[in-house]
């Protein structure tokens, strides 16, 4: 199991892992943002001010219940990869820092209270179950995104991928942060990893 901090929040609660240089209240910060109208173009602009970050791919936010894959910039589109059948898609624009994400998973406990984990990754699987989920992985600096079962559909000005599946499972590498019983997932928030170079 991963090692966490608690932050202390009693409106919103938060639960930092070790791998991530995002601070808990830049965390949190992100996580609330991410459920404004602005969002994309508030997160984008938060990470260029904070971190002076390299990178412009656009920020992927994945909604719980539904699938629901949306890009976060209204200058990027998702594209098909030739003979995708619908399970394979890259950003048409922009590239990361790094080959890595920052991940906040926001989640609604049974009791009812917001908590979000930040976790740091290479590569994060959404899960439908155990045989069907949806990969992205940055490799060469680009975002990847793989169906592995079920296509996608392209809908919102071409920036929503989405299938009627309610998601059971995240992982960021090998951490498990959402899975049954942990409550609801509202959101999770894939962002450049740009930790290294946060400006003091």
């Amino acid at each position: 199991m991963a090692d966490h901090d608690d932050a202390a929040s009693d409106d919103f609660p938060m639960i930092q892992d070790r791998s991530s240089l995002i601070s808990p209240d830049t965390a949190k910060l992100l996580a609330a943002a991410a459920f404004g109208v602005a969002a994309g173009a508030f997160v984008t602009r938060f990470l260029d001010l904070e971190f002076g970050r390299s990178g412009d791919e656009a920020p992927i936010r994945v909604k719980g219940g539904s699938t629901i894959v949306e890009l976060l910039d209204e200058r990027a589109h998702w594209v098909e990869e030739q003979g995708g059948n619908k399970k394979k898609w890259f950003i048409s624009r922009g590239a990361k820092s790094k080959e890595e994400y920052d991940v906040v998973v926001v989640v609604k406990t049974p009791g009812g209270k917001l908590t979000s984990q930040v976790l740091a990754g290479k590569q994060v699987e959404i899960y439908r179950n155990d045989e069907a989920w949806i990969e992205f992985k940055a490799t060469g600096y680009k975002t990847k995104v793989t169906s592995h079962r079920d296509p996608l559909n392209l809908s919102g000005y071409d920036q929503v991928l989405s299938h009627t599946y309610n998601i059971v499972k995240v992982k960021v590498g090998k951490f498990v942060p959402y899975q049954p019983g942990d409550g609801t997932l509202e959101e999770v928030l894939l962002l450049d990893n740009c930790g290294a170079r946060r400006r003091r």
